[in-house]
């Protein structure tokens, strides 16, 4: 994988660059302008890496070439080995919580008691479609997040203070719908809307670290991306399957946080 070396002029326009086009999209959202305000919201990242990619050019007087930035943004080509790590990490850490959940507490789901064809004839098109939907705006952060910021990070601090740091700033970046919009409720009413805040920020601190492992091993921008639809698709699609929100929302992110939490904490440590 090519190191590519931003200026410190560069990721200061991308910082700049993401912080005023996502403030933008957050009114946008958050006013009830557009009902696509998150979608684009989520490009805004590769927005601004194009942005820093130009002026690190533009600084370092190179000849522009297509190709090579586009390998700059992270579009190479990528091995299978890593889409499908991209696929089962999140599918393993989601599903399987979510899945004893509902043994403990069966009468808190609408498919208690019901067969596997129902379950699958209602939720296997929501399913693929929502991950299909949620990689194709999920490639926009990761461009951004593990394209940009997280290599420069990395560049500046080490690869663990790197690591950690790019995980924060991804947490905060999420923080205005969370507080505004109830974006990802679970966070927002896991016991006080601060600590919802905070576990967002631990959440995605973990998360990042994963995600970066699987763009730094693959060189590729597709498995990460991969990766981080996954673990939104999946995320939506479970919550087909509760009836009883309330409850969840309050008990269900603190028990699956824990569970699913743990794993992925020993994986990213194990990683960093």
């Amino acid at each position: 994988m090519e190191k590519y070396v931003y200026s410190k002029k560069s990721i200061v326009v991308f910082f700049i660059t993401v912080i005023v086009l996502s403030a933008i999209m957050d009114y946008v959202y958050c006013a009830g302008i557009s009902i696509y305000g998150v979608f684009i919201l989520m490009w805004m990242p590769a927005v601004s890496c194009v942005v820093a990619n130009i002026v690190n050019l533009i600084e370092k007087k190179e000849k522009f070439n297509l190709k090579l930035f586009l390998n700059r943004c992270g579009f190479k080509k990528c091995n299978l080995l890593y889409i499908l790590m991209g696929i089962m990490i999140p599918f393993i850490y989601i599903f399987i919580p979510y899945r004893i959940y509902w043994i403990i507490y069966p009468d808190n789901y609408a498919y208690t008691g019901v067969s596997l064809n129902l379950v699958l004839r209602d939720c296997l098109l929501p399913a693929i479609i929502g991950v299909f939907t949620n990689l194709i705006s999920a490639t926009g952060e990761e461009i951004g997040w593990r394209g940009a910021m997280t290599p420069y990070l990395k560049e500046k601090y080490g690869r663990f203070y790197g690591r950690l740091v790019a995980g924060l700033i991804w947490g905060v970046w999420h923080w205005p719908l969370i507080f505004l919009a109830g974006y990802d409720s679970g966070y927002s009413y896991f016991g006080a809307p601060i600590l919802g805040l905070v576990t967002f920020c631990m959440f995605t601190t973990v998360m990042g670290c994963l995600l970066d492992f699987v763009y730094e091993k693959s060189g590729s921008i597709w498995a990460a991306a991969m990766m981080h639809g996954q673990i939104n698709g999946f995320t939506t699609v479970m919550y087909l399957l509760k009836p009883t929100y309330q409850h969840m929302m309050i008990f269900g992110p603190l028990y699956i946080g824990i569970v699913s939490m743990v794993p992925s904490l020993l994986l990213a440590l194990y990683v960093m």
